[in-house]
């Protein structure tokens, strides 16, 4: 309404109302409005949107770059196309479109972290959210851009910042009164803030932007005429020297509007026709350019006093406007929108994530049931193994311990055939009395007992050690006898012997060992005997050698009638055994036997 209103006083005074009767001030008036509420009967009349036509190599170019991040899912390059798509629809006018894209183009920076690029988005969309007066926003992203530059280290971004703080400061609004205040001189420090950053990178084109802001802030707060022309007049060298277009433009418009200001419309006219000759002469398509030079042909018509032009001007002007005003409702619309799909899209996230926890859990809690399964089974299996091998060891310990128990009975059964032949030996042999009788039979008895005492106490039940069952049987008989402190010397390999060999060579040991101790009375010397016992190899054969030797009275070779009761049993047991012996005298008696190990393969093992 402000605008309208001012448009009407400059008309009414311009034209000299006071001067005129009531009917001609009454016609002027109603032209007057007519300029003024023009866009909005306009408006009223269509209200279709119209937008600039897109730059063709600006489109291109973005499309281009958007296949390129679809193929490679880049989504720095995605980033950039929606950044490029925002600046084209900025430059149609469409605002709506255009903040869209610069918002899906901010969710993909941040979340990718602090960069330069994101820094140039978040001024970018203060400067939209500035021209739409939503200055809160503006002090929003304004702050966030600082920050973020700050931490990169970017000079040439936080030059924009500081340039938007310092419109900020300038701009009363009640909404920022709590934040920023009015404040011409803070303005200004800001802006020699950013011509410091300029200098030192040496730029001259932002040394250009920062004099135009100086030039605006000279001639809207401090008024100073002269000052404000010659910030923007440099500031207009600079963009010609290295051609800027746009910035030429926009110096051009400005220099246009302050000559107006200043009543000298025919300067004014030179920059206005300056700017609109290089807007046509470039194929230059931009809202912002288009939109200031009809409002300032505007402005020159009305101080020229050229109604009719400046009516024209004045309604293509505000058309633009009218766009932007239902640019920013239809924003408000489709933000209202873009929370409510992000809410729904965030609901739906939620719940997808819910259930694919859900899904998890369900899919851990299977996979920890089937590796329980699999260890049960696994541990049922090796059970079963373990109790088969168990069941098959516990049988064959049976089937050995009904072989053993029939050997044991077997073996019993020798042994009692044993003394049975003993006992019928005995029987035809006259010459021995009762109690001699039962004294050698005591011995044999004992004999046996060793065999069956070292049978039971060892590991084994088939088979005894040769060292120590020697040993015993001799020491057995030496006991009986009371010759304990008899000298016996062992030689024996360490080998192990069945029970069906210790039991006859048990019971020849005991028949020599008793005839020594018989003698030993007669000798002078302290009796000694000597028992060797290995095996040895005679033809390629492989025998067990027992030697038995003392120091008696020696052997006396008898005819076999008059063989006594030992002879008699050591040549039977010799019989048994398949082995052959001899008798010989060296400094007392010496035996030596032979069994022939061949024909009893597996009696006889080393231990």
């Amino acid at each position: 309404m402000k605008r309208y209103y001012s448009i009407i006083s400059l008309f009414w005074n311009r034209c000299g109302l006071t001067n005129l009767d009531s009917y001609s001030r009454l016609r002027h008036f109603a032209f007057a409005i007519s300029i003024a509420l023009a866009p909005c009967y306009n408006t009223s009349l269509a209200q279709k949107q119209i937008f600039l036509a897109p730059e063709p190599d600006r489109l291109l170019f973005a499309d281009s770059l958007n296949e390129v991040a679809k193929r490679t899912k880049d989504a720095n390059i995605q980033a950039e196309a929606f950044y490029l798509y925002g600046k084209i629809n900025e430059s149609m006018g469409d605002i709506v479109t255009s903040m869209s894209w610069f918002l899906k183009s901010l969710k993909i920076l941040e979340s990718k972290g602090d960069s330069p690029k994101l820094v140039r988005l978040y001024a970018r969309i203060a400067m939209v959210e500035y021209n739409k007066g939503n200055l809160d926003q503006v002090l929003a992203y304004t702050t966030k851009g600082i920050a973020v530059a700050k931490r990169i280290n970017s000079q040439k971004y936080l030059v924009t910042h500081y340039d938007m703080l310092a419109r900020l400061f300038v701009e009363p609004n009640d909404i920022l009164k709590n934040v920023i205040r009015f404040n011409r001189d803070s303005a200004m420090y800001y802006l020699n803030k950013v011509e410091q950053i300029a200098i030192q990178l040496n730029d001259s084109i932002l040394i250009a932007n920062n004099s135009e802001r100086k030039a605006s802030l000279l001639f809207s707060q401090f008024h100073d005429k002269t000052a404000a022309l010659s910030k923007l007049n440099y500031a207009l060298g600079i963009y010609m020297r290295y051609n800027k277009i746009g910035d030429k433009i926009r110096v051009s418009t400005n220099l246009a509007e302050y000559y107006i200001h200043f009543n000298q419309p025919s300067k004014a006219f030179i920059y206005i026709t300056m700017a609109d000759s290089i807007y046509r002469n470039n194929d230059i398509n931009a809202f912002q350019f288009t939109s200031r030079i009809y409002e300032v042909y505007s402005q020159y018509y009305q101080k020229t006093e050229k109604w009719k032009q400046a009516f024209k001007n004045a309604e293509k002007y505000h058309q633009f406007h009218i766009n932007q005003y239902v640019a920013d409702r239809d924003l408000a619309l489709s933000r209202q929108s873009f929370a409510y799909e992000a809410e729904k899209k965030d609901a739906l996230l939620k719940a997808n994530g819910e259930e694919l926890m859900l899904k998890s859990e369900a899919l851990s809690f299977q996979r920890k049931f089937m590796i329980a399964i699999s260890l049960l089974l696994i541990v049922a299996i090796v059970g079963c193994v373990l109790l088969y091998k168990l069941f098959i060891k516990n049988a064959k310990l049976k089937e050995l311990n009904a072989g053993l128990v029939r050997e044991q009975s077997h073996r019993v059964t020798n042994h009692l055939q044993s003394f049975s032949s003993y006992l019928s030996l005995n029987a035809h042999d006259g010459s021995m009395n009762s109690d001699h009788f039962m004294d050698e039979l005591q011995i044999r008895i004992q004999s046996m007992g060793v065999l069956h005492r070292l049978l039971y106490s060892g590991k084994a039940l088939s088979h005894v050690s040769a060292e120590d069952f020697f040993e015993d049987i001799v020491s057995t008989v030496l006991k009986v006898y009371g010759m304990d402190d008899l000298l016996l010397v062992c030689e024996i390999e360490d080998l192990d012997i069945p029970l069906d060999i210790a039991g006859p060579l048990g019971l020849i040991l005991t028949e020599l060992t008793s005839n020594t101790c018989k003698h030993a009375a007669v000798v002078p010397q302290k009796t000694i005997i000597k028992i060797q016992f290995h095996k040895t190899t005679e033809n390629k054969r492989e025998h067990g050698y027992l030697v038995f030797a003392d120091n008696g009275i020696g052997y006396f070779g008898k005819s076999n009638s008059k063989k006594g009761f030992g002879s008699k049993l050591i040549e039977m047991e010799a019989e048994h055994l398949n082995a052959h012996y001899t008798y010989r005298n060296d400094h007392g008696l010496v035996f030596e036997m032979l069994l022939p190990l061949n024909n009893m393969m597996g009696h006889f093992s080393p231990n």
